[in-house]
């Protein structure tokens, strides 16, 4: 009885040994709209709050608002062909719009994707979504992201957009 055990253990373990892109899901766009309580109109002020860490933020449109006012650190980072219009026209029905800034853990497996288990007929475990030693992971391009490194990680590819860097 024991045998049978320790060989389905052994045989699930070395089928799912090899190589899994797994993709970090959040990013800090503006045009994200978890990002944002409303998504912005251009009548907004908007706020990008301090928060006591630096963060990014990728502007890749044209964005028109009536005020703008940035944290004391962090960056915003435009694409190309973008840009922040300020009308300074606010009124009495315009909004005040926050901008929700996150620092996302990669060690927190709701932060992970991965094409290959999502369609298993297997529950995959918190621990198998967290990229490992021999695994791709996958930033992709036109993003920008704030993750939250609480010790040094290994992985086996590292591709950010269409960038393959060597790890």
């Amino acid at each position: 009885m024991s045998v049978l055990f320790l060989l389905t253990v052994v045989v699930f373990c070395e089928a799912s040994s090899g190589v899994v892109r797994k993709y970090f899901v959040h990013s800090n766009n503006w045009s994200n709209s978890k990002n944002w309580d409303v998504s912005p109109d251009p009548c907004d002020a908007v706020i990008l709050p301090d928060l006591g860490y630096d963060y990014s933020v990728l502007v890749a449109s044209r964005v028109q608002l009536s005020s703008l006012k940035f944290p004391s650190t962090g960056e915003v980072v435009f694409g190309e062909k973008s840009s922040i219009s300020l009308s300074g026209l606010g009124s009495g029905q315009c909004l005040s719009n926050t901008y929700r800034a996150r620092q996302f853990s990669w060690g927190d497996p709701n932060n992970w994707y991965s094409p290959n288990t999502q369609d298993s007929i297997f529950k995959t475990a918190d621990s198998d979504k967290i990229p490992c030693v021999t695994d791709e992971v996958v930033f992709n391009k036109s993003s920008v992201f704030n993750v939250l490194l609480d010790k040094s990680v290994e992985v086996g590819a590292l591709r950010i957009g269409d960038i393959d860097l060597d790890t």
